[in-house]
């Protein structure tokens, strides 16, 4: 549907929509494996989402997503019934209204009348996600690129639960064929919230590989239309949003997962650069401690880190690890951030976006735990400035020799130093307290009370963690993980 999108509160109305001819998406990757019991895995692949020619909120561009898995059918009532049972959840607004088909009386009919916190809540304990819109569409056409609806070009009550199906009321999940990737109901029945916040002009700025949303909003996206909802807006590139707390009749939701292993991700900072990243989960739980990991001159994450991230992951930390713009080839592999941009050299100092973008991608994909910066290098005179322009989003701070001198003009970790106020570990090899410059570094670190290591076997930045490069890199990894099990412990409660 292309035009004006209306106002949250027209989403029950609508507008007849144009059939079109649907055309199969290019072919996917691979299937993640095995999913979940009530899950199906949809496999990675590109698609273009939104329509061609919008004026509106749905501009078309492509996006590139990993293989993840989506819940078959929406959440019953009887699931949620049970979350709240177990949790001490109030029971959703509209529960035992006949009309609403929602209820004891309706174990199988979707849950309505649940917040977006609600279903993030549900999803949680059951170990899952909300999709976000990205994952939504893509999973919702099927294969399918130019249908209007998952039901292909056309949409009658035959084919799905909407606003001119008889009688009027939520189905039992499942009671209409599925979608080529054997989903239910994603068009009608209810409408589903999604993870993202909803942002008018966010297709406009959207990176290209699994973007997360905005990283902040005062409504959360919502798709799919629902029994309630008129045929224009139920088609698959329709767009709308509702506060977190909005609780309604035809809303309700289904969850999501990732299969285990490293997910490639992507977030526009604020020069309008795609910053490429690696997101590592230690399990299902976002709520579990995030530590971001910035790599040192002309590396890139995956080279710098690949042996690092394992034992982060193995302690119960989420990891991101980034590939800043000011990056290369150093230690082998790929900076995507730099190679999207030719390979250019750029600054030291000009990679500061890139620092701030991790953190907010961190907010929109729902990493809510606290948060670690490690920066090694040039990123870790970076990291120092981070803790200081962005207290409220960084808990500690783990820097690996600092760089100063001509190349950090503008950005040279002296300035910052005083400033953090974050518990923040400062190491260094020995064979670099041989200069001056070093020396004096450390001193304004205790004389800031930030705490400090030197690593008698050690190299320079984060490859002192490397026991590849680094002789005795368990005695750096002892402080480092001390230091976080300290700095991620849990505030003690006022009596």
């Amino acid at each position: 549907m292309t035009g004006t999108r209306w106002p949250a509160l027209l989403l029950l109305a609508g507008l007849a929509a144009v059939p079109l001819v649907a055309e199969a998406l290019p072919p996917a990757g691979p299937a993640p494996g095995t999913p979940p019991p009530g899950m199906v895995a949809i496999p990675a692949g590109r698609f273009q989402m939104g329509v061609a020619d919008d004026e509106g909120d749905s501009p078309q561009h492509e996006v590139e997503l990993s293989a993840f898995f989506l819940d078959t059918r929406e959440v019953t009532c009887a699931e949620y019934q049970r979350f709240c049972a177990a949790t001490e959840r109030e029971l959703p607004t509209f529960w035992g209204m006949e009309e609403f088909h929602c209820g004891p009386g309706f174990k199988e009919h979707p849950v309505v009348g649940v917040s977006w916190s609600d279903a993030q809540a549900y999803a949680r304990w059951v170990g899952k996600r909300l999709p976000t819109e990205a994952e939504w569409e893509y999973a919702a056409r099927g294969g399918l690129a130019e249908a209007n609806y998952a039901t292909g070009d056309s949409l009658n009550g035959e084919l799905a639960n909407y606003a001119k199906t008889n009688p009027r009321g939520t189905r039992p999940v499942g009671s209409y064929a599925p979608n080529p990737y054997g989903l239910y109901d994603m068009t009608g029945n209810v409408v589903e919230w999604t993870a993202d916040f909803y942002d008018w002009d966010y297709y406009r700025e959207s990176p290209p590989l699994n973007p997360a949303g905005p990283a902040i909003g005062k409504f959360r996206a919502i798709r799919g239309g629902g029994w309630f909802t008129g045929p224009g807006c139920c088609g698959l590139d329709f767009r709308n949003g509702l506060r977190g707390n909005w609780r309604d009749f035809n809303v309700g939701f289904r969850c999501a997962a990732d299969p285990p292993g490293a997910k490639p991700v992507s977030v526009r900072a604020e020069d309008g650069v795609v910053v490429y990243a690696d997101l590592h989960l230690a399990g299902p739980d976002r709520g579990l401690p995030l530590v971001v990991l910035f790599h040192q001159a002309r590396a890139s994450a995956q080279a710098e880190y690949g042996v690092i991230v394992p034992k982060l992951l193995a302690a119960g930390y989420h990891v991101l690890a980034v590939d800043q713009r000011s990056g290369g080839t150093h230690f082998g592999g790929t900076n995507r951030t730099a190679a999207a941009l030719g390979g250019a050299e750029l600054g030291y100092c000009a990679a500061y976006p890139d620092l701030v973008a991790a953190l907010r991608y961190a907010e929109a994909a729902g990493l809510r735990g606290k948060r670690a910066v490690l920066g090694s290098s040039y990123s870790a005179a970076l990291v120092l400035r981070l803790a200081v322009e962005e207290a409220d989003a960084v808990d500690a701070v783990i820097a690996c020799s600092p760089a100063s001198g001509p190349p950090m003009a503008g950005c040279e970790p002296g300035e910052w130093i005083p400033q953090v106020k974050q518990p923040c570990l400062v190491m260094r090899p020995a064979n670099e307290m041989a200069r001056d410059s070093v020396r004096e570094q450390l001193a304004a670190c205790k004389d800031a009370g930030l705490r400090t290591f030197v690593a008698e076997e050690g190299v320079h930045g984060a490859s002192l963690l490397d026991p590849a490069r680094c002789a005795d890199a368990e005695a750096s990894w002892r402080v480092v993980l001390d230091f976080l099990a300290e700095a991620f412990a849990p505030e003690a409660e006022t009596p």
